[in-house]
């Protein structure tokens, strides 16, 4: 399935996103911060556009499940 908007952790300009707009053609890559607003940022969204995800990746990840 396509995806139109890819929300990921990061800050704009920062590694995540740089490296997800260079592989990633055609899709409009948001960053949101902290994993804290991955999930309801991206269900949220969800409700306007269909072609909605979120990538989290884990890295410094020690508490429990946010899923």
């Amino acid at each position: 399935m396509p995806v139109s908007r890819l929300y990921c952790e990061g800050v704009y300009k920062g590694p995540d996103t740089r490296v997800l707009l260079r592989i990633l053609d055609h899709t409009d890559v948001v960053p949101v911060g902290t994993k804290h607003g991955l999930a309801r940022r991206t269900l949220g969204a969800k409700d306007i556009r269909k072609s909605v995800a979120c990538l989290r990746d884990r890295d410094f990840d020690f508490d429990e499940d946010l899923s």
